[in-house]
């Protein structure tokens, strides 16, 4: 019950020895994710905990997990979260702590797309652990070519590609800027490839 009211989580009790709670979850993911069917054949009889998102990503977690699960509150949080969708580029400002912060931001292309989503699935793993990454890290999504372009995203930006934008002029970034955001320099580097 803590775990629900703390993340807005719904969490249901499955009956692995029940034969029709079984073929009823069997027939909810060959409907909503074919693919993931043989894996979660595989797994149910082996974890005790599966965990989903909105981005129909799966996690398995075995019975021992589950007795440190309040150690693992913040990863769990960003599972579920998932990065946040940059809508304006003035979002940057908002979440401004200090001169150090690292937005890490992937072009995302059309997130209806189920092809896009699927892209971006590296990107969500690396998110749900930077919990332990050391520093002022942001992750974000930006599905609007308009906004990518206002953070110095190149326009021929595929689904997947991955930059990092920080603030210009700072003790802690010498690059030169490359977008003005009212009135704050920043600069925008290509980490990766969409792949």
């Amino acid at each position: 019950m803590q775990l629900e009211r703390s993340m807005q989580v719904e969490p249901l009790l499955l009956d692995c020895g029940n034969e029709e709670d079984m073929a009823a979850v069997m027939a909810f993911f060959k409907e909503f994710n074919p693919k993931t069917v043989p894996q979660i054949e595989k797994e149910i009889p082996e974890k005790a905990f599966l965990l989903m998102n909105k981005f129909n990503d799966i996690w398995f977690w075995p019975d021992q997990l589950m007795q440190a699960i309040y150690q693992h509150q913040l990863e769990i949080l960003n599972y579920f979260k998932g990065p946040d969708l940059l809508i304006s580029e003035a979002q940057l400002i908002l979440y401004h702590s200090g001169d150090n912060d690292v937005h890490v931001v992937a072009y995302s292309g059309d997130l209806s797309v189920q092809a896009n989503q699927d892209k971006l699935k590296k990107f969500r793993q690396f998110h749900g652990n930077s919990e332990h990454m050391a520093g002022n890290y942001k992750f974000w999504l930006v599905e609007d070519p308009v906004v990518a372009k206002t953070l110095g995203i190149e326009s021929e930006s595929v689904t997947g590609d991955v930059y990092v934008v920080r603030q210009a002029d700072s003790p802690f970034n010498k690059c030169k800027p490359s977008a003005n955001i009212f009135g704050f320099h920043f600069s925008s580097e290509l980490l990766m490839r969409g792949l």
